[in-house]
């Protein structure tokens, strides 16, 4: 009996030293792993395209977001018109993604922002950046009407149409320029495209002669405004 105890109490020894020693590796892999997650987790940015617009001559910035994850990172952009907050980081974080209309010219402007990890060998994501400056053109049907009244009651219509042969928004207001009492506008402001009622009449002249005024359409931030269209009424003996 006694060599038989002997033997199952070094079978237990080892047994159990094996299960310290293999105790000890794994723990050692758990760890390794647990803290390569940590410090070399993929790095992930969403979304990898930003793309806005903005009207000529338009102060107020233009923002988006951007989400990032992984290890350490840092973030820049290659244009000056695109600003970043923050530009390092580390884990889950938004990167905000500013961009500034004021020194651009009208067209389609592209830069892009690049993140990447800190460490020497670590991967970058670049996420492409467009942004449209939009330049609104005032184009007027017509510059000028000519009548001519044979009567004293004598009443004329025509239609200016206002369009946009640009690219954004168009909104335009009208006036006759000295206020002309024979002619009337059926519509002083709108959005383009859009049309401009014209009633002239020579009720209320009481002498003959020729007599002008001027339509001025505004459109603020368009290219031609304003414009102007140009009236004339002549009042002749019938």
């Amino acid at each position: 009996m006694g060599p038989v105890v002997i033997s199952l109490a070094a079978g237990l020894v080892v047994l159990l030293a094996g299960l310290f020693v293999n105790g000890c590796r794994i723990s050692k892999l758990l760890g390794r792993s647990s803290s390569e997650g940590g410090n070399g987790a993929p790095l992930a940015v969403s979304p990898l395209e930003v793309r806005d617009s903005a009207l000529i001559g338009s102060t107020a910035a233009r923002v988006a977001k951007l989400d990032v994850s992984g290890s350490s990172w840092l973030a820049s952009a290659n244009n000056p018109w695109i600003h970043l907050t923050p530009t390092t980081g580390s884990g889950r974080a938004s990167i905000t993604v500013v961009l500034d209309p004021q020194t651009l010219t009208p067209g389609v402007h592209k830069g892009s922002v690049t993140v990447q990890q800190r460490e020497a060998a670590g991967s970058s994501i670049a996420v492409a950046v467009s942004f449209f400056i939009q330049q609104p053109i005032l184009n007027l049907s017509s510059d000028g009407f000519s009548y001519t009244a044979r009567s004293s009651n004598a009443v004329f219509y025509d239609t200016v149409e206002v369009t946009n042969d640009g690219s954004g928004p168009l909104a335009w207001t009208a006036k006759v320029a000295h206020g002309a009492s024979w002619v009337s506008l059926g519509a002083t402001s709108g959005t383009a495209p859009g049309v401009i009622p014209l009633r002239v009449s020579n009720a209320g002249l009481t002498i003959f002669g020729t007599f002008r005024d001027t339509i001025v359409v505004e459109a603020p931030g368009a290219k031609n405004s304003p414009g102007t269209i140009s009236l004339s009424l002549r009042r002749r003996h019938d």
